[in-house]
């Protein structure tokens, strides 16, 4: 974890998330650092051991990335690994405190450490974006007796797990797959990453524009992200394709989509249990309808 304030993940990620949780990220997955700022994401299995790694760039919107060849790849260093494909994250499922807890699986290893501090109910681990070969036993091992959720948030992803999910079944693991991103976005590609980043640097920025509009000698902004007062143009997101798909969610944070159902269904939906169906309606993000029917009353109902 040495030099990370030169890792370009890290420095991408203080645009959305503030100090303590980037450090957070940090630990929990043991993100590595290049001397050249290329951020280095381990795989290392349940009993500790390092599998493998992948090395990429990141550019300050987080949006944009590239993959690229590291020391790992060196054939010195390749006696030091294990070059079993495993799931990124996959170390934490031996952690005490996520024992209990339900698994999400994401595609990309970004996505699982953005995930991670929006998700503490849940392990967020990632498929490497196909590093894991899904349809061998051997790779679900560890998570026998857990709650996965794949979450499909493209045509893509879609497709893929809904091709193996009963492939997955047959090893004897309690999978379901949440579409819900998907079926708010159907046309485009994109990832539950993109969406959390959007809303919040959204988010920061109006903070932010509060605190400069309602700045007294006590009051405390984070500088990191610069806001500015007479450009309107600082209120769109980097990502424009995003952008022009959830524009119109900025001044009502909560928009009410047409997803509805009895709670059993919904929670088959949103692969979720009956519990955390009850913490959703008391923060607001499940909208009670009439007996046994609900809504979603949120961009994301988590």
């Amino acid at each position: 974890m040495a030099n990370y304030e030169h890792n370009s993940f890290v420095i991408a990620l203080r645009t959305a998330y503030d100090d303590k949780q980037i450090e957070r990220i940090i630990q929990q997955y043991m993100i590595g650092t290049n001397r050249d700022g290329t951020c280095i994401f381990w795989q290392i299995d349940i009993s500790g051991k390092g599998c493998y790694a992948k090395a990429f760039y990141f550019h300050p919107n987080l949006y944009e990335y590239e993959q690229r060849e590291h020391f790992v790849s060196n054939s010195y260093y390749q006696k030091f690994f294990n070059h079993r494909q495993v799931f990124f994250g996959e170390h934490l499922l031996a952690s005490p405190e996520n024992i209990d807890k339900p698994v999400y699986i994401f595609e990309s290893e970004m996505t699982a450490c953005i995930a991670s501090e929006c998700f503490p109910e849940y392990v967020c681990l990632a498929t490497g974006n196909g590093d894991v070969k899904l349809t061998d036993e051997s790779v679900w091992t560890s998570l026998a007796n857990r709650k996965v959720i794949l979450y499909s948030s493209n045509v893509k992803s879609k497709r893929t797990w809904n091709n193996i999910a009963g492939k997955i079944r047959s090893f004897g693991i309690d999978v379901t797959i949440n579409e819900t991103l998907y079926k708010l976005f159907p046309d485009v590609e994109m990832d539950v990453s993109d969406m959390i980043i959007y809303f919040l640097k959204s988010q920061r920025r109006q903070q932010e524009a509060i605190a400069a509009e309602n700045a007294t000698e006590n009051a405390v902004v984070d500088n990191s992200v610069v806001i500015s007062e007479n450009s309107a143009e600082e209120a769109v997101v980097d990502n424009p394709v995003v952008a022009s798909k959830v524009e119109k969610t900025i001044d009502n944070p909560l928009p009410e989509y047409k997803i509805s159902g009895t709670k059993d269904e919904l929670c088959r939906q949103l692969g979720i249990d009956s519990k955390q169906f009850d913490r959703l309606i008391k923060k607001g993000k499940i909208k009670y309808l009439e007996p046994d029917r609900y809504s979603l009353n949120g961009i994301l109902p988590f």
